[in-house]
């Protein structure tokens, strides 16, 4: 069970038996509105209350970041890292004051990696999937937030792809956990975004036609080697639950809930 809600019932802890990572997601008790995610006290509450919080302006893209020692140097230093493409006009917005808690962020992304302890990778979401990738022999860790756009653009098998070929990890190594999101039994969508995917695992009703994001990225993950006994996959819906989760497509909240992993430092 790669799955555990804590006694508080603000976050869902992901990779409870792994002491090396901390990884969690958060419930409605804990969402906040508007973005990068940022939860002082949920982030003291799983205890990473001094790690260089990384966040991001999600834009639905297959955008995935490698956070390098520089950038964390710097933000140890005091420093605020704004990171950005050279078509973002937006960045003009942005200051250390603006931002909420300091630390790195980037611009027109959708998840990192890094190797580096003490660096809590974050994203954001309503109703799409968060994934959450570990390889516990090189120690490379990433957080991405997928929907069905960035489903479509396959930034999970980047992910994987971006380990192996950055950090040297071999997918048969890395884990992966599909957390909570909106379930097929919810997910309804316009013929065209159905014909995107062309699975025949999905389902149509009529002229309903409904797609299972979780089921497509478990199989994409398989396809860059990642075997399928280190791919869990979450049973919460987001849509369902109405007592756990916030959900854009249930109520249209502008609540965001936000996923989390971090290298834990040794302690000498």
């Amino acid at each position: 069970m790669n799955e555990v809600l804590s006694d508080s019932k603000t976050y869902i802890e992901v990779f409870k038996e792994i002491t090396q990572i901390k990884a969690f997601f958060a419930t409605k008790n804990s969402s906040k509105p508007g973005w990068p995610f940022y939860n002082e006290e949920l982030f003291a509450e799983v205890g990473l209350a001094d790690a260089v919080h990384v966040g991001h302006w999600q834009t639905h893209s297959d955008n995935v970041q490698i956070i390098t020692q520089e950038m964390v140097d710097r933000c140890r230093a005091g420093d605020f890292v704004l990171e950005y493409p050279d078509d973002i006009e937006e960045k003009k917005k942005f200051t250390s004051e603006e931002y909420n808690g300091g630390g790195i962020l980037f611009l027109d992304s959708d998840g990192a990696i890094t190797d580096i302890p003490g660096v809590l990778l974050t994203s954001m979401h309503a109703d799409c999937i968060p994934l959450f990738f570990y390889d516990p022999v090189k120690q490379v860790i990433a957080m991405v937030h997928s929907g069905w756009k960035g489903t479509v653009k396959e930034i999970g098998r980047i992910t994987s792809e971006k380990m192996q070929s950055v950090y040297g990890c071999k997918a048969s190594d890395i884990l992966v956990h599909i957390g909570p999101g909106i379930s097929k039994c919810c997910f309804q969508v316009d013929k065209d975004v159905y014909e995107m995917f062309r699975d025949p695992s999905f389902t149509t009703k009529g002229i309903k036609y409904y797609i299972d994001l979780k089921h497509y990225n478990k199989r994409m993950l398989m396809e860059t080697g990642i075997t399928e006994e280190h791919i869990t996959v979450s049973d919460h819906c987001t849509c369902c639950e109405t007592d756990l989760f916030d959900s854009y497509r249930r109520d249209g909240s502008k609540q965001r809930m936000g996923g989390g992993i971090c290298i834990l430092p040794v302690v000498e």
